[in-house]
């Protein structure tokens, strides 16, 4: 009975029997609902002014190939004119019945009842509407089912827009002589209830139409099962994007799956995603343009041989750009990939920090240690010179004094709670030597914050018994990215790394090389073109 009467709608106060007291509970305050009919009502007009202007395009020989305003042969016939005007008047009423009732405001018996929703006001202007909004619909229906009659004109009674006309002209008188229309607009507008009747009918049987063709695809008795043939003519493993660029499209894609089995995803090296970005950023190289792929030379990207092409790997490599037919052979200087792409400015001011700092320090200590080792693990494969100091006591001052000495600019520290003293010492050290200190925080109202001059916060999560650092790790790798975008020679030290990599052996299966050669990059995703790559990607 409580949970009744606290969810009720009305006012309607819960009493104590014990103490006769009486519990209010605010139910009456029905703002969601006033907010709902007002903008339920602002659609109204929307959709309102768009069948009055299909009504005026009606009326118009120049789109309907009819006499004016559908009349008949009659001299000074007026036809279907008068509907214009009655449906742009019920469209002022709506207009005025859609005024937002929530905007009423109304303080009564002495302050007691501050606050007044009007739900009820709401619901009265959102009956007018529709009644407005009936009217001019049935106008609008009463003019296209005389326009279709008199050029002779049905759809499929198949369809849904084909049932609809066969009502209405059941009910629609066919005489076009001038006449009073007012019990055609009543009847036109009584329709549109059955209307929605005909199109949820119609819904329901697309989707049991869609139901059983899923059912015939799945296997079994109704149609082609695991270990059948798919009668497909393309090669396992395409994806439909490639019917778009001319590929043989799959005669049947749900066996297609049930047979050859759904394409495995596969993982990216960074070497890859870094080209997969700088192509994303240059819409010139995305462009599905006809004529032959041509080099051009791009800072930062390496380069991804077209099909079958042979691999470089080395830095200064161009990436593959297609360029459009009547443009060959006039090329202009290519320019300079971007290096914002809708990053926050806090975030690229810090990536430029970074990256102009040689060498660069990274500095976490106790619960941190861990996000800086991360960081400065993946930045040693474009940085030139990176400093780990996740260790405390006096022997952290020498180390920034050797960094300072090196020529190191800034220093990257990783701060999380409960923030130990010895971090804030480090950081307010490593400001008095003359480093730019760019802090990863919890807060932005951390300890660090008062001997930070770039302070990026990234709250920690507390549900757990300890403290789950899942969003300074992930801002941490973002950081990594913006300095990457400003060093020049990443790129290239990726492709050292990934061949030193390869030659040593150190990665079990296909090298990132080897990867790069066997897979196509097209419009950011990387196509099989061998069975014999799959699988030993696959491995």
């Amino acid at each position: 009975m409580l949970a009744i009467e606290i969810n009720a709608a009305a006012e309607n106060p819960f009493i104590s029997a014990e103490d006769m007291t009486a519990y209010h509970h605010g139910g009456f305050y029905q703002a969601q609902l006033v907010l709902a009919l007002d903008h339920f009502r602002l659609a109204l007009t929307q959709v309102a002014r768009l069948s009055t202007s299909r009504l005026s395009s009606l009326n118009e020989p120049a789109f309907t190939r009819l006499k004016p305003f559908l009349a008949d042969n009659e001299a000074a016939s007026s036809g279907v004119m008068i509907l214009e005007y009655s449906a742009a008047a019920a469209l002022g009423d709506l207009r005025a019945f859609s005024a937002p009732a929530s905007l009423g405001h109304a303080v009564l018996s002495r302050g007691v009842e501050e606050q007044a929703s009007f739900a009820s006001l709401a619901a009265r202007q959102t009956l007018r509407a529709c009644r407005a909004y009936r009217l001019v619909v049935g106008c609008e229906l009463v003019a296209a089912v005389r326009a279709l009659r008199q050029r002779g004109l049905r759809p499929d009674p198949e369809l849904p827009v084909g049932r609809a006309l066969e009502l209405a002209e059941s009910v629609l008188d066919d005489e076009t002589a001038d006449r009073p229309l007012t019990d055609d607009v009543t009847a036109a507008a009584g329709l549109l209830d059955r209307f929605t009747e005909i199109w949820r009918g119609a819904r329901h049987e697309r989707g049991q139409e869609w139901g059983r063709q899923c059912g015939q695809q799945r296997g079994g008795e109704r149609g082609p099962g695991r270990g059948q043939e798919c009668g497909c003519d393309r090669q396992p493993g395409r994806t439909a994007a490639g019917a778009l660029r001319g590929a043989p499209a799959h005669a049947d894609p749900a066996a297609h799956r049930a047979q050859h089995g759904a394409p495995r995803r596969r993982r990216a090296v960074p070497l890859q995603r870094r080209t997969r970005r700088t192509r994303r950023r240059q819409p010139a190289l995305r462009d599905p343009l006809r004529g032959r792929p041509r080099l051009r030379r791009l800072p930062g990207a390496a380069q991804t041989p077209p099909r079958g092409g042979p691999l470089r790997v080395g830095p200064g490599h161009g990436v593959v750009q297609r360029v459009p037919a009547g443009r060959r052979g006039r090329d202009r200087e290519p320019q300079a990939p971007r290096r914002d792409t809708g990053r926050p400015r806090p975030v690229a001011k810090a990536g430029r920090l970074l990256a102009a700092s040689r060498p660069l320090p990274v500095l976490g200590l106790r619960a941190a240690a861990s996000q800086a080792y991360g960081f400065a693990y993946f930045a040693a494969k474009v940085h030139p010179d990176v400093r780990l100091l996740n260790e405390g006591g006096t022997m952290i001052h020498d180390r920034i004094d050797a960094a300072v000495r090196a020529g190191a600019t800034a220093l990257l520290c990783f701060a999380l709670p409960r923030h130990p003293r010895e971090v804030v010492d480090t950081l307010a050290y490593a400001r008095e030597a003359g480093l730019t200190v760019v802090t990863v925080a919890d807060s932005a109202f951390a300890p660090v914050a008062k001997v930070s001059d770039l302070l990026i916060p990234a709250a920690v999560g507390t549900g757990l018994a300890f403290d789950t650092a899942c969003a300074p790790m992930l801002l941490g790798r973002v950081l990594l990215e913006a300095m990457c975008d400003d060093l020049p020679d990443a790129q290239a030290r990726l492709e050292e790394f990934d061949a030193r990599a390869a030659a040593r052996g150190v990665v079990r299966g296909v090298t990132p090389v080897d990867a790069t050669r066997r897979f196509v990059e097209w419009d950011g995703r990387f196509q099989s073109v061998s069975s014999q790559t799959r699988l030993t990607f696959a491995h």
